[in-house]
């Protein structure tokens, strides 16, 4: 079995499905569909976890592709509140258990317009709070920092 650990949770194991490659750098593995390992993990952890852990609740965030600040506007909480959650500093309110994973649930589901009402406040944050997401083009004189 191969001990998935790249997702950030140290309890999830694939009984198949991986694929060990070498590359010049050393073993990698690859995993085909990612998405929905990510999707079928992430249901089992919303439907058969009484209580989430704070990689779990890290997970579901980051499956929500929104950041600390983003599930603290929502849940009324500071950015650094959701940090100590996902340090386990600091217990995860059952209120905010809740929250997320119905969240959750609605987001992997068919429900479109929670899908949009995600990506639109994930869109507001980065509008908000800035994008550090950086990209890069490959010109005619090489490879440059995009200007936009």
């Amino acid at each position: 079995m191969y001990h998935y650990t790249e997702c950030g949770l140290i309890n999830i194991y694939l009984k198949n499905g991986v694929e060990i490659i070498e590359t010049p750098y050393g073993s990698a593995s690859h995993i085909e569909n990612i998405e929905e390992l990510h999707k079928v993990i992430g249901a089992d952890i919303v439907c058969n976890k009484p209580t989430l852990n704070p990689s779990e609740f890290r997970f579901l965030r980051k499956e929500l592709n929104m950041t600390q600040k983003t599930i603290g506007d929502i849940v009324g909480k500071e950015a650094q509140t959701v940090a100590k959650w996902e340090k386990g500093d600091v217990p995860v309110p059952k209120s905010v258990c809740v929250i997320i994973r119905k969240l959750y649930l609605e987001y992997i589901g068919d429900n479109k317009p929670l899908q949009e009402l995600v990506e639109h406040i994930n869109h507001l944050d980065i509008l908000i709070n800035g994008d550090e997401t950086r990209t890069f083009e490959e010109t005619e004189d090489g490879w440059k920092a995009d200007a936009a």
